[in-house]
């Protein structure tokens, strides 16, 4: 209500001026600032044009969470910067600061956001996270990542999600009943495909209404990976050089890497690689490629003769005890596993090499389950065995398949 007041005062001084002059069409005036509003089902925050004035308070109820959040008033205009270095961060809405009362979302509706991606950021996909006053926290999957000609920079996306779609999709992380019907805390929440600095999107707009808003908009989603160009599960290749064709593939996280990172140029390398490394934080120091996801189905093993892949570590790297190998089925119900699918010996340092793995030479354990893993794998993960207390292994990856 105090942002509503705020607005409703900030029209009427915009109203006493004396009228014109001139018969010349007056320029538009200014959009303000908009907070605001009229029930549990919608809500509008419009971070209008620089130099209207903006509460002073705004970001004690704009906040991120693994992200810095700004108002930013350079080349795009006004809006929300978001930047992070996190894969996955959140700028929160306070919703009873904002608005008044919680958001209720679960009749579903239509949410409008306005954005930029600029052409330099890794931002790779938007989602969406809830939560409400007793803790209980959740969220839905990839509402947004086709970002259009990124070399197009100054330009805003404008999209429209119909949720009613996707709230099903729900998943509750904390607490045990769904904020969804009470939501003090909405968050944006970027997927960031380099973790390696400060990635940035800029945020303009973010309106939730029950009927859809007028207008034309731009495309929110790209086709999945997999639909669009099914391949040969069994035999596939993949590398990092090309950004127009690695965007839907990181749009959909059809691969994963440990502080994630792409960068060219490494250890003399022309193409660009991907980084695997350790940080204090993580428990685990992986590259997982997700088979299912790629390609539209899983791969059969048993028609498989290895896993290949380019390697540089460099010699600042810390040493590691080889290197664990993970076969699994659809959501890891079912997982094969050899401990030592290569060892620390196995590998070249301070150069780029070539490294593979035999499937038939795996001295496969079950983990997991009982049903067959090996015709239908989903996916695989190679972990690098960091020693107590040295997590500050680096391995950079390049021309990455099974065959």
């Amino acid at each position: 209500m105090r942002y509503l007041s705020f607005l409703i005062l900030l029209l009427l001084t915009a109203c006493t001026g004396p009228a014109p002059t001139s018969t010349t069409a007056p320029a538009a005036a200014p959009s303000p600032f908009v907070a605001a509003s009229s029930s549990p089902y919608d809500f509008v925050l419009d971070l209008g044009d620089e130099g209207t004035p903006l509460p002073p308070d705004l970001l004690d109820h704009v906040s991120g969470s693994d992200a810095t959040v700004t108002i930013d008033d350079g080349p795009y205009g006004r809006n929300l910067k978001m930047t992070t270095t996190s894969e996955f961060s959140d700028l929160f809405l306070d919703t009873e600061a904002l608005f008044g009362h919680p958001i209720d979302f679960t009749r579903g509706g239509y949410l409008r956001l306005q954005f930029l991606v600029p052409p330099y950021s890794w931002i790779s996909a938007l989602k969406l996270n809830f939560r409400d006053a007793e803790g209980n926290f959740g969220g839905i999957g990839e509402v947004a990542n086709d970002f259009g000609e990124q070399e197009r920079d100054g330009y805003f996306r404008d999209v429209v999600i119909h949720l009613d779609s996707l709230l099903p999709t729900f998943t509750n992380w904390h607490g045990e009943t769904s904020p969804l019907g009470a939501v003090t805390a909405f968050s944006i929440n970027p997927y960031n495909a380099d973790q390696s600095e400060g990635q940035d999107v800029y945020l303009h707009r973010i309106e939730f209404s029950p009927t859809r808003p007028e207008g034309t908009f731009d495309n929110a989603l790209l086709p999945h990976p997999a639909e669009a160009t099914p391949t040969d599960p069994n035999r596939y290749h993949f590398t990092f050089d090309d950004r127009e064709a690695l965007q839907p593939q990181m749009a959909y996280r059809t691969f994963e890497s440990s502080s994630q990172a792409f960068a060219t140029g490494i250890g003399g390398n022309p193409t660009r690689a991907i980084k695997c490394a350790g940080r204090p934080d993580l428990n685990n120091i992986a590259f997982l490629p997700i088979i299912e996801r790629m390609t539209g189905s899983p791969a059969d093993f048993t028609r498989v003769d290895s896993i290949y892949f380019d390697y540089y570590i460099p010699e600042s790297s810390a040493s590691f005890d080889g290197v664990t190998l993970w076969i699994v089925s659809e959501h890891w119900n079912d997982i094969l596993m050899d401990d030592r699918a290569l060892e620390y010996a196995d590998f070249t340092i301070g150069e780029w090499s070539h490294g593979a793995i035999a499937i038939g030479d795996l001295n496969l354990v079950r983990a997991k389950g009982t049903a067959e893993v090996l015709p239908n794998v989903y996916e695989w993960r190679m972990n690098f065995n960091y020693r107590e207390g040295e997590k500050d292994v680096v391995v950079w990856l390049d021309n990455v398949g099974w065959k």
